[in-house]
């Protein structure tokens, strides 16, 4: 389809393969990148810079084809009727192009222009060069994290349709729960969202992964219901009734407290709750 089309319009066969190309050294990159546990928050802007134009590239590809095919269905109504094909308006398709360090700004591509089509493939082209020219540090510096580990409830998590950007949650939650500095007050991450979109998978990931199994002394998991239970809720004196998920001794004493609520629950069960676990421990 896109062959089809470039044919039409002369002058834009070479950068759409052009962009066909570069968008499969980008895909390369960013699963790579996505198989390994980027900790450093330069690289990581660089990743969701790279995703971006990712998608653009894939976004502008979708639109060519998709106008081959408007295209398509003209030819064949003009065959039956000459008029209607005369009176019929030009087609456009909105791209993304990303400008250098400004907000996105939208470009209209014109069936009937050429010239416009062309200009705003090159300029998409010519972006994404640009930034992949940029990224030899990143790819140098890629090398040294080590990869994650292909669980089942990763490949699911990743890989599966349905939980469409997860990674990048995945990545938050845990840049979140592995900051170096030592929080004086208790650190709260809530994960809201719909029933059965996947906050659960999310979390046994997270559970799962070794980095926070190595940073947390102890994991505690408070099922739906449990904090109704007056005495879950006092943990001095390890006080833990089968909540206990995963137990490090070797670990500095930190605690990881994971709830899950689905309606509100009072302030005064929070305070008991914030009280013993300061007890508890003395960092974060």
């Amino acid at each position: 389809m896109i062959s089809r089309y470039s044919q039409q319009q002369p002058g834009t066969d070479k950068i759409v393969q052009r962009l066909q190309r570069l968008l499969m050294r980008i895909d390369t990159v960013v699963e790579e990148a996505e198989g390994r546990r980027i900790t450093n928050q330069g690289m990581l802007r660089q990743l969701k810079m790279l995703r971006q134009g990712m998608y653009r590239g894939h976004y502008v590809l979708d639109a060519l084809r998709f106008q081959a095919i408007c295209d398509k269905e003209g030819e064949e109504v003009s065959h039956s009727s000459s008029a209607l094909s005369k009176l019929r308006p030009p087609k456009r398709l909105r791209a993304s192009c990303a400008g250098g360090g400004s907000s996105d700004r939208e470009a209209v591509l014109l069936s009937g222009a050429n010239n416009s089509i062309q200009e705003e493939l090159q300029r998409l082209v010519d972006t994404l060069e640009e930034t992949m020219a940029g990224m030899k540090e990143f790819l140098f510096f890629l090398e040294s994290y080590p990869r994650i580990l292909r669980q089942p409830y990763g490949t699911y998590l990743i890989l599966d349709n349905c939980m469409f950007g997860r990674q990048t949650d995945l990545e938050r939650v845990l840049n979140f729960l592995l900051r170096p500095n030592a929080m004086h007050e208790l650190a709260v991450l809530p994960i809201v969202g719909p029933i059965r979109v996947g906050k659960s998978t999310l979390i046994e990931y997270v559970c799962r992964d070794e980095s926070v199994r190595d940073h947390f002394s102890t994991i505690l998991f408070f099922p739906e219901g449990s904090l109704k239970n007056e005495g879950l809720i006092d943990l001095r004196g390890n006080n833990f009734n089968g909540l206990v998920r995963h137990q490090n001794c070797a670990s500095q004493k930190r605690l990881l407290i994971i709830i899950e609520i689905a309606e509100d629950i009072n302030e005064r069960t929070w305070r008991r709750m914030k009280s013993s676990i300061t007890c508890m421990t003395p960092r974060g």
